[in-house]
């Protein structure tokens, strides 16, 4: 537990980080402190050393901020269009002020000299450019963490035969990676490809928004809470593997959605038009919805040569699973048109209904409600104002809801930046107030705090320094809708800010650095 002599440290660093030899001050106030939990400072500490640039304020092009940077520094890109960059071994968070709807970035991302999941991507709209041998966005020997962007409306022609795997990759390529993909929306993406051109043959596509190899056992990527909607393929003498999605190696999956990805005309395969596990891959696949994704055998997930793939609290409905070349599905606890072998499985109308986040939500009385792993490890996120009840938007009690918004991984749908809907499910009361938003965080001049209510109502906004006393306090308020209130002048420090509406709230923590 943090003693009030550690927070005075903490603002004394704060106020000192324009000294340049501050890493000898830290360790030299670490010989001083007993009895306190060394990896929460340890955690405060490397905040605070951390450095915020701003482009195009403090840099103008991206790459040369992150060349001035060091690790766990914080580049802010505020809105406009930007070149490609390389994160050059460096562990740095990059990250634009208002997200992929202002933010755009034109040209190559490379992540190539062993970069950890610390190196991030957040909050952009990556688009092209885009030709055979060039892939927007790649880590190789690296583990990045690529969040909450846009790829969006990319499109190729080709016209040709390219043969051998010639097409390994369309939007991401990942090889003996760990990467974290997550937040992400892959929409409206496309390719013709003619490869019969005064010619016999015919040519290899695999992954059109994410390609996987791995020959390091070690490395594993986790694709999370990404959607992929509308992306399409029109081919002639083209074999497909994976519209969506190819995997060469092991990876994790868990709440995702794929709907209406498929091919749009074409001779010879397209083998899967969401996800191609290949090549004695072992795949995990979790909280899922596999829903329109067609092709000539309307296959969704194709499982191939000897691979294994493990599938469970999933939706598939107008799509099928298939395994060939030894391969093994095995699938509980999920609901699967046409039915499917396996324990708690069922074949019944999901009963989706449109909400906010997407088209896949459930209605209270869907029979995928609860119906999922009942194993604690797969519980829904409790409601803290009524336990034993699922927070939103997972419904019914805590065990775990088939589809996308079930299980833990759920938890990260309702903190993004979609509105919360006030409705009622199973008697349990949704929040009316969105998540907050402090921007720009760090706070070095003016700063605004942002945040959206469902319906009309009395709001009180208080702000907490890290002792927990209350330093500033704004009375209750009538308002309603999307809202912004002026972050008041604070002295250098962690703060956290707290928006109370009736029985519930929303804070979020934001850092003072003047």
């Amino acid at each position: 537990m943090l003693t009030i002599q550690v927070v005075g440290i903490l603002q004394s660093l704060i106020y000192n980080r324009y000294i340049s030899n501050r890493r000898a001050i830290v360790e030299g106030y670490k010989n001083i402190l007993e009895g306190v939990d060394m990896n929460l400072l340890q955690l405060l500490i490397s905040i605070v050393l951390a450095s915020v640039h701003y482009v195009p304020t403090d840099y103008t092009l991206i790459q040369t901020a992150i060349d001035a940077s060091e690790d766990g520094d914080s580049i802010m890109v505020l809105p406009g269009y930007y070149d490609g960059f390389n994160y050059g071994g460096k562990n740095v968070h990059v990250e634009s002020t208002q997200g992929p709807d202002s933010t755009y970035i034109y040209g190559y991302i490379r992540f190539t000299n062993g970069e950890g999941r610390d190196a991030v991507l957040k909050g952009f709209n990556v688009h092209g450019p885009i030709d055979y041998y060039e892939i927007p966005i790649e880590a190789e020997g690296a583990d990045p963490s690529i969040v909450d962007n846009v790829f969006e409306s990319y499109y190729w022609s080709y016209t040709g035969v390219m043969l051998q795997d010639s097409k390994n990759g369309g939007i991401i390529k990942l090889t003996n990676s760990s990467a974290l993909i997550e937040g992400n929306q892959f929409l409206n993406n496309s390719i013709y490809w003619d490869s019969c051109w005064l010619c016999d043959g015919y040519s290899i596509l695999k992954g059109l928004c994410i390609y996987i190899h791995q020959d390091q056992p070690t490395s594993m990527v986790e694709i999370r809470n990404n959607s992929f909607t509308n992306n399409h393929i029109q081919s002639y003498a083209v074999y497909t593997y994976g519209l969506c999605i190819y995997i060469d190696g092991d990876a994790f999956l868990s709440n995702n959605i794929f709907y209406c990805n498929g091919l749009v005309s074409g001779f010879y395969a397209c083998i899967a038009t969401a996800v191609c596990i290949d090549n004695e891959s072992d795949v995990v696949i979790e909280n899922t919805v596999f829903c329109y994704n067609l092709n000539q055998t309307n296959n969704a997930v194709a499982v191939l040569d000897q691979s294994e793939c493990d599938i469970a609290n999933c939706i598939v409905r107008s799509n099928m699973l298939s395994q060939t070349g030894g391969s093994f599905i095995a699938v509980e606890y999920s609901n699967v048109e046409g039915g499917y072998a396996g324990t708690g499985n069922i074949d019944s109308d999901p009963q989706f209904c449109t909400g906010l986040l997407s088209e896949y939500h459930l209605d209270p009385g869907s029979p995928c409600v609860d119906a999922g792993n009942p194993d604690q490890i797969f519980y829904d996120p409790e409601d803290s104002s009524k336990p034993g009840y699922a927070a939103w938007p997972s419904l019914g009690t805590v065990t775990n809801d088939m589809g996308v918004y079930g299980g833990s991984g759920v938890a990260y749908w309702s903190q993004g930046g979609t509105e919360i809907e006030l409705s009622e499910h199973v008697g349990i009361q949704l929040s009316p107030v969105r998540l907050l938003s402090v921007i720009p965080n760090p706070v070095q001049s003016t700063a605004m705090i942002e945040f959206t209510l469902a319906e009309s109502c009395l709001a009180r906004l208080k702000i907490y320094d890290i002792t927990g006393r209350v330093v500033y306090q704004q009375e209750n308020q009538y308002l309603n809708g999307a809202n912004e209130i002026i972050c008041p002048d604070l002295e250098n420090g962690f703060y956290c800010s707290r928006i109370e509406v009736s029985n519930f709230s929303a804070t979020r923590s934001f850092l003072v650095l003047r």
